[in-house]
């Protein structure tokens, strides 16, 4: 009888356990110390882009809080890493950072095949053509969305990223 109940129990453990993994928009079940951001992605590169739970982390110390979510593509090899760095007194509200006074808020968009030597990075940061709004923010996690325009300083291409989300709970 066991032997028999044994495939249909392990199915419904794949399928159930399988809900809330990588690549989920929401907070659920994101583990402290792990972050999770998504995009949209146009111009010298596109796509869109979800972090794997698994490959991203995030930090809070006594200089910065900062986010660093990866997604690996093991088919084609390509590596995408997106980080943003916040000073700790970043507080709530919406951040245009080509606007005088704009916080000290930095994002880098990273694309690389794993096996060969061909980073692309693009980064904004103050003076740059990108939003920021920080919907939480505490000791404890930050939560918001983003918007903008990051650029390659190599050979000045750039991609517009849009309907950017970003989240984590740090693990202190």
């Amino acid at each position: 009888m066991i032997q028999k109940l044994f495939p249909l129990l392990v199915m419904m453990f794949l399928l159930t356990s399988n809900r809330c993994t990588k690549n989920e928009s929401t907070k659920k079940n994101l583990l402290p110390g792990r972050c999770r951001i998504s995009c949209n992605i146009s111009g010298a590169v596109s796509g869109n882009y979800t972090s794997d739970d698994n490959y991203s982390f995030s930090a809070y110390n006594a200089a910065a809080m900062a986010l660093e979510a990866v997604l690996i593509n093991n088919t084609t090899s390509i590596r995408q890493d997106i980080s943003f760095l916040f000073p700790l007194s970043i507080t709530t509200g919406n951040y245009n950072l080509d606007e005088a006074g704009a916080p000290n808020i930095t994002m880098q968009y990273l694309k690389k095949n794993i096996y060969i030597y061909d980073d692309k990075i693009w980064k904004a940061g103050i003076g740059s053509d990108f939003n920021v709004q920080i919907t939480k923010v505490s000791y404890n996690e930050i939560e918001g969305t983003f918007s903008g325009t990051a650029t390659n300083s190599s050979d000045s291409s750039t991609v517009q990223l849009t309907n950017g989300k970003f989240y984590t709970q740090f693990s202190h």
